[in-house]
């Protein structure tokens, strides 16, 4: 019997969305969590577009020690898009923002407290389970017109590393965005799953953190794909911080999230 009967899904707030304040681009959005296979409490926040159109899904990742507001900006620059779109074609997509297992709200396993602080390996490793059964549980959700041909994981630095492993143990993935992956990090690796993707990867990152510049330009001559997209920047930071203090790079995510 297929594991996903058994996930608990309970919703914290009513199912119908409030009016949302674009300047916090979670004001308008559905909380809840799930109880997922790993046996972990995993907060998410759901943002559903003011259309009646398909919309694509989008899953987001945060880096070590945040939560789901890292994605703030992120958010804000996707909705200040939509709003100076002159052609009124730019739709805003689903959005569906996660505090990673021991980050923010989630903060139980096993019906225990967990922290970043205690989380040991295997903690870090199966973290893509959790992400891969709270996006099936949004994708199962009839009321929500999802384009389910358009769905894509942004991850920053560990985020990256479970967006691209969450790849493996979710199909329905089409684009994933890495920002200041790594090849092994906090033992989450990510080669086997990285080449075995056979859809559109785009990676952010920084020339000056060396280490894992060089390892993703070893990992591009591996893969020898056209479904990969690397951009390089200068600004001596990793992950969010790249797309916070980096004009180009925020530019470069928002063109991907919204082109064709």
């Amino acid at each position: 019997m297929n594991r996903f009967i058994f996930l608990t899904l309970l919703l914290l707030l009513s199912a119908t969305v409030i009016a949302q304040d674009k300047s916090d681009p979670f004001s308008g959005s559905k909380e809840f969590y799930l109880r997922t296979a790993t046996s972990s409490d995993i907060y998410t926040w759901l943002t559903i577009p003011d259309s009646d159109q398909p919309a694509p899904l989008i899953v987001n990742l945060h880096m070590k020690k945040q939560d789901h507001t890292a994605f703030t900006s992120i958010l804000q620059a996707m909705q200040s898009k939509v709003d100076s779109d002159s052609t009124g074609v730019l739709r805003m997509p689903y959005t569906l923002t996660l505090d990673l297992r021991g980050h923010g709200k989630s903060n139980r396993y096993n019906r225990k407290f967990i922290s970043v602080e205690n989380m040991v390996g295997k903690h870090w490793i199966d973290m893509h389970i959790d992400v891969a059964d709270v996006t099936k549980m949004i994708l199962a959700d009839s009321t929500l017109n999802i384009d389910r041909q358009n769905i894509m994981i942004i991850g920053a630095s560990i985020g990256a590393n479970i967006a691209i492993n969450t790849t493996s143990v979710l199909d329905n993935i089409t684009r994933v965005a890495l920002i200041s992956p790594s090849l092994n990090y906090l033992g989450v690796e990510i080669e086997e799953a990285f080449l075995a993707f056979d859809k559109e990867i785009m990676i952010q990152i920084d020339r000056r953190d060396s280490r894992r510049y060089k390892e993703i330009r070893d990992l591009e001559a591996k893969k020898k794909s056209d479904n990969l997209d690397i951009k390089v920047y200068s600004v001596n930071e990793r992950g969010l911080d790249i797309i916070n203090k980096e004009p180009q790079a925020m530019s470069d995510l928002i063109d991907w999230i919204f082109k064709k």
